[in-house]
């Protein structure tokens, strides 16, 4: 009951960091460009779109991995017969728990080295550790749903994606 309020909670911020991410991103762009006809350019427009970008690219792997959309090789998987395609799926999931994990560890230590060194951003002054803290956010949410799609199938007769969770 806790982990599916938690992951209702996870999955709603994903949504809610890409969808407004997207949004935020498009209006800066359209505002710059409008802005440049006049003659005038927002200089700090073109950075904070960049680094939006960042979190967007990283919160939205992890609903990659919820929806089911990263690139796979289904050509290959669907030759196995069906016992060893689940035995396979499962492994292909706790693989992706590990490899999420061991982004996040990375990701943190930059953050942390980052963080220590006191970067900020040459044109708005954003602290860059917020910037790098997209890598260890997605990389755990990914991790938290390659894990979770694991337990639906380990419980289940056929591989099942979470599109719907």
């Amino acid at each position: 009951m806790i982990f599916s309020t938690v992951n209702k909670i996870l999955n709603n911020f994903e949504r809610i960091v890409v969808g407004l991410g997207l949004l935020f991103t498009t209006a800066i762009i359209f505002i710059n460009v409008v802005a440049r006809s006049f003659g005038n350019s927002l200089v700090w427009a073109e950075e904070l779109s960049r680094y939006v970008l960042i979190w967007i690219t990283f919160v939205g792997a992890s609903m990659c991995v919820r929806n089911g959309s990263h690139v796979t090789m289904d050509v290959v998987f669907n030759r196995f017969p069906p016992k060893l395609r689940k035995k396979l799926f499962l492994l292909i999931n706790i693989f992706g728990v590990a490899m999420s994990l061991l982004l996040t560890n990375y990701g943190m230590q930059i953050v942390l080295k980052i963080y220590s060194r006191g970067q900020i951003s040459p044109t708005i002054g954003l602290p860059m550790y917020w910037v790098y803290l997209g890598v260890p956010v997605g990389a755990i949410l990914m991790a938290k749903n390659f894990f979770h799609i694991f337990l639906i199938n380990l419980r289940s007769d056929k591989n099942e994606i979470l599109d719907k969770i």
